[in-house]
């Protein structure tokens, strides 16, 4: 968790109760854990008493499980020489 307040933080901190649309805009910060430890709990109170933003944060989570999975999968060979040609072809090079 971060420990230091930026003025995007400081305005969320500033509210008396966070929002829906607090938990958009800072929900990739929270996932990061790089929200300061006040503002995540804040956070996660709001989401604790928010159906909408629990399904939002599981689908979140879910959404990264599964990008983490593609990242880490290896591309087969006929898509890379595919990819390799058209982007020689759009950027008029000849890389082998």
């Amino acid at each position: 968790m971060a420990t230091k307040y930026d003025s995007k933080q400081l305005q969320y901190l500033e509210k008396k109760e966070l929002s829906c649309a607090d938990f958009t805009d800072l929900a990739s910060d929270l996932l990061d854990s790089d929200l300061p430890l006040t503002l995540a709990g804040r956070l996660e109170a709001h989401v604790d008493e928010c159906a909408d933003c629990q399904q939002d944060l599981v689908e979140l989570q879910m959404l990264l499980e599964v990008a983490k999975t593609a990242f880490n999968s290896p591309m087969p060979n006929d898509v890379r020489s595919r990819l390799h040609e058209r982007l020689n072809d759009q950027l008029g090079l000849s890389l082998p």
